[in-house]
Order: structure tokens, then C-alpha cells, then sequence
């Protein structure tokens, strides 16, 4: 993962935005796809922070599979460590504490809000990158095979 800074942003022509998260939702939407998205307001603006489907609920022929059966359910590598590492950057242990924080908000005209940062310390999580890290540690793990 990058080890983005202030300086470094802002030198890769990201503006820093103070934001204020409104809502957080966690759970299996969209197809079953499970996410976390984190509603971000700033003064006069606002996104839906979201990564990457962090796991996937089965459907059968357009179907939820509701048998209970967690062999229906497939978690992505690198989900919960995403989530803590959010948790880390916002300074907090739960999930439902992260509503009513404020952070920073690295934005690039025209592209969506991948990177967040702490609002008072230098210190950032990128989805982005965090995952293109386990994409290639992936394809580096069946090459050695």
C-alpha cells in the first residue's frame, strides 16, 4: 500500500477536504456483495466512501441461497484487514463509533474518493492501493506454484 502523506498528496494534485461521516453501512447488498461504504459531507459536498466487494453471498438461478449453510459465503483476502486499517486511520475500535467522526478526504477533480486520512495526524488509507497490493500478492503466490 502507499504510504501517502499530506505533502505527498498534494504534490500528486489531490486537495485535502475536511469531511464528516454522516452514515456507515455494512452488509451484503447488490447482488450480495458485502461492503463497507462510509456517506461523507463536506462544506457543500458529499460521497459514498467504497471499496472493493469485501465478500459475496451465492445466488442460484437469481435466487439468495437462505439455507444457512456459510459454504454460500466467500470472504475476500484482505476484507477484515481493510476495515481494521479504516478503523485505525479514524481512531476507532467499532464500526458503529466511526458515524459522526470527521477525517480528510484526498480528492481528485473527476475521479471518486479512494484515499481518507486522520484530521488531525498524517496518516492515510487508500483502497486502491491497498488492494492492488493483494491483487499482485495473489498473482505472485500462483506463479510460484
Amino acid at each position: 500500500m502507499k504510504k501517502w502523506t499530506k505533502d505527498f498528496l498534494e504534490a500528486n494534485g489531490y486537495e485535502l477536504r475536511n469531511a464528516y461521516i454522516k452514515n456507515v453501512s455494512f452488509g451484503i447488498k447488490d447482488y450480495g456483495f458485502l461492503s463497507l461504504a462510509l456517506t461523507l459531507e463536506g462544506d457543500g459536498w458529499g460521497v459514498n466512501y467504497i471499496g472493493p466487494s469485501i465478500g459475496r453471498r451465492f445466488y442460484i438461478n437469481g435466487e439468495l441461497i437462505k439455507d444457512g449453510n456459510a459454504a454460500n459465503f466467500e470472504g475476500y483476502e484482505g476484507g477484515a484487514e481493510a476495515i481494521v486499517r479504516i478503523l485505525d486511520v479514524v481512531d476507532c475500535s467499532e464500526l458503529e463509533s466511526l458515524k459522526g467522526k470527521y477525517i480528510r478526504a484526498a480528492i481528485k477533480r473527476g475521479e471518486s474518493v479512494k484515499i481518507i486520512g486522520n484530521i488531525i495526524k498524517d496518516q492515510w488509507f487508500d483502497y486502491g492501493s491497498f488492494f492492488d497490493d493483494y491483487k499482485t500478492k495473489q498473482e505472485c503466490d500462483r506463479d510460484d506454484s
